[in-house]
């Protein structure tokens, strides 16, 4: 599909369908958590900033990804963006759902907070995958 800008100085747009990203992480992840053996239950949702539009349509997308399946998506819960309160913000939300099957976040600081908390002495959790941003 063609993005357009009525009045726009600018040649074109480049980027990415967010709606659409969700809906294919989703694909991704359902074929991650069936190879292990899950088939249902409680997927945490985070979002360094949930009023943002882009993450809004992930989240979207996302769901509608998992519609269809016995998976439980969750609400995109507030995780902020700082470095230390969303680790501190995903400590919680991993503590508060000790049978959620995965985590994902919309925003590049989950990621390593996820992992860390994931990856603790005391978690059965473990991370399925790392991305690393680029700034």
């Amino acid at each position: 599909s063609y993005v357009t800008s009525p009045g726009s100085a600018a040649l074109a747009w480049l980027g990415q369908d967010e709606y659409q990203s969700g809906v294919l992480l989703a694909q991704e992840l359902k074929k991650q958590l069936v190879a292990a053996g899950k088939t249902d239950g409680l997927i945490v949702v985070g979002a360094c900033v949930p009023s943002v539009q882009v993450l809004i349509a992930r989240y979207n997308g996302f769901v509608k990804g998992m519609e269809g399946t016995k998976y439980k998506v969750s609400q995109a819960y507030d995780v902020t963006p700082e470095n230390t309160s969303n680790y501190s913000a995903w400590e919680n939300l991993v503590t508060a759902n000790p049978t959620m099957i995965a985590a994902r976040q919309s925003g590049c600081m989950a990621t390593r907070s996820v992992v860390s908390v994931a990856t603790r002495p005391t978690r059965k959790h473990r991370p399925g995958s790392r991305r690393r941003c680029r700034s």
